[in-house]
């Protein structure tokens, strides 16, 4: 059976609606492992994301609000990456 879960990294299951960590043993063999809470990163990065969007909103400067924006999409594309099956 393949693994369609990148290895060592928490995935989104979208068919099994659950986290998935997938890691490989030094015998070869993929153990996936299941829960339904979010993981830590998801949610360090849900706070961070909060935080810099409220820094967005306070910002007055144009360049200023420029450099925060990326942040934000930085970090959404590494939350999104989290949802993706390999």
């Amino acid at each position: 059976m393949k693994n369609k879960f990148p290895l060592d990294c928490w995935s989104w299951s979208q068919e099994r609606g659950e986290w998935v960590y997938a890691e490989k043993s030094k015998e070869g063999i993929i153990k996936l492992t299941y829960q339904i809470e979010p993981p830590e990163e998801f949610i360090s990065l849900t706070k961070k994301l909060a935080e810099i969007n409220k820094k967005l909103i306070a910002a007055e400067d144009p360049d200023e609000k420029n450099r925060i924006f990326r942040k934000l999409m930085d970090i959404s594309e590494k939350m999104n990456s989290m949802k993706k099956e390999c």
